[in-house]
């Protein structure tokens, strides 16, 4: 009984990894980290978006972000400062 039920498990779960791919879902994702050595000018991201150009937009505490897969393009915050 137990192997049987260990066979339908995996067989299970090949169905799914198969049916996943033909509907198009990839399996992996990859993700690079950037940090202050990469440009940014702030540690925190306050929110990301990704537009249909490819563009990922990157927004912290000082400046908005533009990051074209190789460099980030700065377009600082104007404001008053602090106090």
């Amino acid at each position: 009984m137990r192997e049987q039920l260990k066979f339908i498990i995996i067989m299970v779960g090949i169905l799914l990894l198969v049916a996943a791919r033909a509907a198009g879902m990839p399996f992996s994702y990859s993700f690079r980290s950037l940090s202050v050595s990469d440009g940014l000018p702030d540690l925190v991201i306050n929110t990301c978006y990704k537009d249909r150009s490819g563009y990922m937009w990157f927004g912290t505490n000082v400046s908005l972000e533009r990051f074209d897969g190789i460099r980030l393009k700065h377009y600082l915050i104007k404001g008053k400062a602090e106090t």
